[in-house]
Order: structure tokens, then C-alpha cells, then sequence
């Protein structure tokens, strides 16, 4: 599996199988009314970036987390609001399917510059290219147990 913690307007994206979700909770004004409101008309643009919740603005936050399986060839974009601001999720998503991490960063960076580049502008791309199977609890427990007790 994968674990995602987020706080603010940060998103946190997984790529599979050539499409792109979502997976992080973005704490501004815009995305609770759009959750209070769905289908509602939108807040104005200028409520997109008014966060409702910051790390370092008290004692403490409440992070949102997703857990997920992991599949091979899965890949988690972890991204400002300077990148996603500037470039669609369809030029994300290709750009991290053909590139390698590496250069996919520097890519996104670059294309997110060129379209004006109007806020910091951070990108993480992390591919899996393999995915450990492990054992149940159970079937991990069932071996001891005939480990300790050979006959």
C-alpha cells in the first residue's frame, strides 16, 4: 500500500493505468464549499488559494490520509499549486508516463514556467516498478507456528 498526509493546497496525485486522480484532500475555502455544495455553483477564483487549514499557522492540524494498494507502474505525483495552476492534469499525466522521474520533474518545472510560472513551482514523481507481495498476518503466524512444532 501507499500512504498519503496532507495539509493545505497541495495536491497529491497517483497515475494508473494512463489516468490521473487525485488522491489528496486540498484545504482551501473553494474545495469546502465545492464538498458542502456539490454539483453548487463554484466559489470565485479568488477563494481557491484562501486555505482553511496551514501547517504553522496553529499548535496543530489535522492532516487528511489515503491509504491505497499499490500496482506496478503506478506513479505519485506529489505537486504545488505553482504547477497544477499552470499546467492541466492531462499535461501532468503525460508528461510523468513517458518521462523517468527525474526528467519528468525538471519537465513539469520548465512547461510550468513557460506558462507563466506564477507561484513557487514544486514536484515530486515517484514510479513504482515494483510492488513487494507480502505475506497475511495469518499465513506469517501459520508458518511459525509449524516451524516450532516439526514433527
Amino acid at each position: 500500500t501507499f500512504i498519503t498526509a496532507n495539509v493545505g493546497d497541495s495536491p497529491i496525485f497517483l497515475v494508473r493505468d494512463d489516468q490521473i486522480e487525485m488522491v489528496s484532500t486540498l484545504h482551501t475555502v473553494a474545495s469546502a464549499a465545492a464538498a458542502a455544495n456539490p454539483g453548487g455553483e463554484p466559489l470565485d477564483n479568488e477563494f481557491k488559494h484562501m486555505l482553511t487549514q496551514a501547517v504553522g499557522t496553529k499548535t496543530s492540524v489535522t492532516p487528511d490520509t489515503v491509504e491505497r494498494k499499490c500496482q506496478e507502474g503506478d506513479t505519485i505525483v506529489i505537486s504545488s499549486d505553482g504547477l497544477t495552476d499552470m499546467l492541466s492534469l492531462d499535461e501532468i499525466r503525460d508528461t510523468v508516463t513517458v518521462e523517468k522521474p527525474a526528467g519528468a520533474c525538471q519537465k513539469l518545472v520548465d512547461l510550468a514556467n513557460l506558462m507563466g510560472g506564477l507561484d513557487n513551482i514544486t514536484v515530486i514523481v515517484v514510479n513504482g516498478k515494483k510492488v513487494a507481495k507480502k505475506e497475511s498476518l495469518l499465513s506469517r503466524f501459520q508458518k511459525s507456528i509449524r516451524q516450532i512444532i516439526k514433527p
